[in-house]
């Protein structure tokens, strides 16, 4: 078997494919997950007539099992009908939508006519596209899909090694100039029906799909569109994201694989999919011949409306403590704002405590410290250990606040949002009740709301303190408004 990869393939690269007419009304596919992860083939036309094989591969940290996991995917069609194409990609996707709307994923075989995939894909009603039709689904139940550690078992909920071809079998009728003539069938293979029927696929908007222009643009826009399930922001080495997840060739360094990304992410930009970012920002460098590509989802049109609302206090202090270890305001408010802050404390800490190492001392601190929380970098657990201290202090003593009354129809453990107003009325009674207090119980309040703050904000608050900054003011008296709403109804 020839695993040289796409190296060995001679492709007219990222050629582009017709674009189907106008979606009357969106319609929404779906998308096995397996197969969004990887490209299935070439992202041109493949002219090579001995090469029948192609491997992508990664390395993704499993979060569930804590564990890095090489996974490798293979591809090899028969000596016939060659490897799959972005066309051929373009009919799968198709099968998958009309299938949803058959039957709902509960029958493996679907039925239909020729005609109903040309019309549904957009094509030209002509002998070439039925020609393309017949070949491509000829080519599906040749191909097969060797998956190496890289097929996720939902039901299982691990990875496992599997080789099927995405169709166990397909029959084809005669030509049909009528739309309701169903006669053809394919039948899944029960791999992939068993995936589909556990749920492990997302949304397809075909509309947008089938808007795209280039190949690559359309595996991007698969790979991504699952990629952003939980999070807006993503940040890829360079070559995996280029050639591993949308199909490019191996051949090029990282200089002609931004070129070649390029019209891809120009695409995906215009059709609303892709925040438009400038090179600068898009491409870091990590060292020579190491870069990382960095994407963001453009925001819903709701909240693009809606004015984002002012940073919270613990962001601001998140962002200050960015800045006084050398990252830029720009780079700081970013952080703050779109990642999770209780896992930028946690990294802080522990590029502090990594920056006074003797040995492996990060060359760039704030350069780390970005990348860090950019890329979820993962915290040894023998770190985390060795901060988890258990309170020392249990103790029930303290300043006795004042408890609101409890309603007798009120809910027990639901708690209602509190309007503006409320929050003006409780910070005036905070004041009021820490002017009747003696000097020392209002110290001895303090140190009962620090302690029973939550980790994150405790924390901040003890570091912002320590440094005599301004923001520790705002963020005590946050602390003690928490502490003193929860101690009226305790």
């Amino acid at each position: 078997m020839n695993l040289s990869g796409q190296a060995a393939v001679t492709l007219v690269e990222n050629e582009p494919v017709s674009i189907p007419e106008k979606i009357a009304t969106r319609r929404i596919g779906s998308d096995e997950l397996n197969l969004a992860e990887f490209p299935l083939g070439s992202i041109g036309r493949d002219k090579s007539e001995t090469v029948n094989s192609l491997f992508f591969r990664d390395r993704i940290y499993d979060e569930g099992a804590k564990i890095h996991v090489d996974r490798e995917l293979i591809v090899t069609g028969s000596e016939h009908f060659g490897l799959p194409t972005s066309a051929d990609s373009d009919i799968l996707i198709v099968l998958m939508y009309l299938t949803h709307q058959r039957n709902g994923f509960t029958d493996r075989t679907l039925r239909f006519s020729r005609y109903e995939l040309i019309k549904t894909l957009g094509i030209p009603d002509s002998g070439a596209s039925y020609k393309r039709i017949d070949e491509s689904l000829q080519r599906w139940v040749s191909v097969t899909l060797h998956y190496k550690r890289s097929w996720w078992s939902r039901k299982d909920l691990n990875w496992q090694n599997k080789s099927f071809q995405i169709l166990e079998s397909v029959h084809l009728v005669g030509r049909s100039s009528k739309a309701g003539d169903i006669q053809s069938s394919i039948t899944w293979n029960s791999v992939i029906m068993e995936s589909v029927q556990s749920s492990y696929v997302k949304r397809l908007d075909l509309e947008t799909y089938f808007s795209l222009n280039l190949p690559s643009a359309r595996q991007a826009y698969r790979f991504l569109d699952k990629r952003f399930y939980k999070q807006k922001n993503l940040v890829f080495d360079l070559k995996s994201f280029a050639c591993e997840h949308v199909g490019l060739s191996r051949n090029y360094d990282c200089g002609k694989l931004k070129s070649k990304l390029e019209p891809c992410l120009v695409e995906l930009e215009k059709v609303g999919f892709l925040k438009r970012m400038p090179k600068e920002d898009r491409y870091i460098k990590v060292k020579a011949g190491e870069w990382k590509i960095r994407l963001s989802r453009v925001t819903s049109a709701n909240e693009i409306d809606n004015p984002s609302e002012p940073a919270t206090t613990d962001q601001m202090a998140v962002k200050d403590m960015l800045i006084q270890r050398g990252v830029s305001e720009q780079g700081a408010t970013e952080l703050a704002t779109q990642f999770s802050l209780p896992s930028i404390q946690e990294t802080i800490e522990y590029v502090d405590w990594l920056s006074k190492q003797p040995k492996n001392t990060p060359k760039n601190i704030p350069a780390f410290l970005v990348s860090a929380i950019r890329d979820g970098y993962a915290i040894p657990e023998s770190f985390k250990r060795k901060q988890s201290q258990p309170s020392s202090s249990n103790s029930t003593r303290g300043v006795q606040v004042p408890r609101t009354e409890k309603k007798a129809n009120s809910t027990q453990g639901v708690s209602k949002p509190m309007s503006p107003d409320s929050g003006e009325e409780d910070s005036k009674a905070l004041l009021s009740f820490l002017h009747g207090l003696s000097k020392e119980d209002a110290s001895r309040f303090e140190e009962e709301a620090v302690a029973s703050a939550n980790r994150f904000s405790g924390q901040t608050y003890r570091r912002l303190q320590k440094n005599n900054d301004s923001l520790a003011a705002a963020l005590r008296m946050q602390i003690m408004l928490d502490h003193y709403r929860k101690s009226k109804v305790a």
